[in-house]
């Protein structure tokens, strides 16, 4: 999904401006999307759910083949009701480093390459002076609630693992026919 994940910056990218709404064509060929327990409720009424050994969190499962996205339509369009928040979120991602302290902090990445951003449409993600507009701050805000929820999900995963409430199974899918 992410091809090109640089460190977003008021000097290289005081121009860049973000158009929200853009086709899903990013994420044809996601076959599973990790998700958070925030929005596993939402998720399970259209997805099935996955615990994959080994990733940490669940996943829903967008496929049947590797590369294929079965909810991203021909021409892009979302093809469910519930958009998981990993792939709402693009194209920003987050870095988290830990200071000498122990305090967590959190850098923004963007793909450059992501057809949401560029400098003659949309909304400013710097003001004039350089500080993040209100709409990098409502980023900001929604990277950070995803960065801690994934950590919760995956310490929660990590208890219902140790209680052995997970158990594998191979999943078979039949065909009508």
């Amino acid at each position: 999904m992410f091809n090109s994940l640089v460190a977003l910056s008021a000097e290289r990218h005081q121009a860049l401006r973000l158009q929200a709404s853009q086709p899903y064509h990013f994420a044809a060929s996601m076959m599973l999307c990790p998700v958070v327990y925030g929005e596993i409720r939402e998720a399970a009424r259209d997805y099935v759910i996955v615990f994959p050994r080994g990733e940490g969190v669940p996943q829903v499962l967008l496929g049947l083949t590797p590369g294929t996205n079965a909810y991203v339509g021909a021409a892009g369009h979302w093809m469910c009701r519930y958009v998981p928040s990993n792939i709402r979120r693009y194209p920003f991602f987050t870095a988290r480093s830990d200071s000498a302290t122990g305090a967590a902090s959190f850098t923004v990445l963007i793909d450059e390459s992501a057809p949401h951003l560029g400098i003659m449409e949309g909304a400013p993600l710097f003001t004039k002076e350089g500080a993040p507009s209100s709409i990098l701050e409502n980023v900001q805000k929604v990277l950070i609630t995803l960065e801690k929820q994934q950590k919760a999900t995956t310490r929660l995963v990590a208890e219902l693992d140790r209680l052995g409430l997970l158990i594998e199974r191979p999943l078979q899918v039949r065909w009508p026919g």
